[in-house]
């Protein structure tokens, strides 16, 4: 089994869901309130860590992928 702390598992499991936010064509700045952060800066910054590229970046790698 994989050892992670809880918040560990909160943090991914939002990530996940701002994933699919951002790929259903939610605003940054509104995955970042539904998702509970306090600003989407701040939310920015924890995706970037997490997902290794920006809410924005991560969007646009979606629909080229759908185009493509």
């Amino acid at each position: 089994s994989r050892a992670c702390s809880i918040g560990d598992y909160v943090e991914r499991r939002r990530m996940e869901t701002a994933k699919r936010m951002l790929a259903s064509g939610e605003s940054v700045k509104a995955i970042a309130f539904a998702m509970g952060y306090a600003s989407p800066s701040s939310f920015t910054f924890a995706f970037r860590r997490a997902v290794g590229t920006s809410p924005s970046q991560f969007r646009q790698r979606q629909l080229r992928a759908l185009d493509g």
